[in-house]
């Protein structure tokens, strides 16, 4: 990685968990035999930056298997503030709930429609630092806290939340709201 040895990665072949804090880099293979060695060409190794709602993998179930902040039930790890979330339609195994002792982050938040629709309820607090897209699914935040958190102008569009209800709402930059919201919280 970088132009440096990984250690242990000398059998034909070679696999680990990534490691999204240490494992981002430039990666080559160099293969030596009798007559010579050559090495491939450079593969740039990054974070995504979306990750993906897929639910409860196998043997995870209950409150796991919709627990936001539980890394297997996304594609590419929990999301941060750097991160872009989708949240897929037709989940049959359950949708992301963060819980009332949980914050989350998101960068870009789309909920989409169909099918079964898409899901996500808020009880603990959801930060989001970028534009939230509802396409029809069902964004409940009526027990918990959003945080509108860009360092840019953003925008609550009409019919967001479910009800156009949220109890608790934060904003930490300069916000248009586009339709009614009812505040619930003390």
């Amino acid at each position: 990685r970088n132009g440096a040895a990984l250690p242990g990665a000398t059998a034909a072949v070679y696999s680990k968990t990534f490691d999204p804090t240490n494992d981002v880099g430039t990666y080559t293979v160099t293969v030596t035999g009798p007559c010579g060695s050559t090495t491939s060409a450079a593969a740039t190794v990054t974070n995504s930056t979306t990750t993906v709602w897929q639910g409860p993998v196998d043997g995870i179930s209950g409150i796991a298997g919709t627990a936001w902040e539980l890394a297997s039930n996304w594609t590419c790890g929990v999301p941060t503030r750097t991160i872009d979330v989708v949240i897929p339609t037709d989940i049959i195994d359950g949708y992301p709930v963060i819980r009332s002792s949980v914050s989350g982050e998101v960068r870009n938040l789309t909920i989409n429609s169909g099918g079964f629709g898409a899901f996500l309820t808020v009880q603990g607090r959801l930060q989001v630092f970028g534009e939230v897209v509802n396409r029809g699914g069902v964004f409940d935040a009526s027990a918990g806290t959003i945080e509108f958190a860009a360092n840019t102008d953003q925008v609550i569009a009409a019919g967001l939340f479910s009800n156009n209800t949220v109890k608790d709402l934060v904003i930490s930059t300069n916000v248009s709201l586009e339709g009614a919201l009812n505040l619930t919280g003390a």
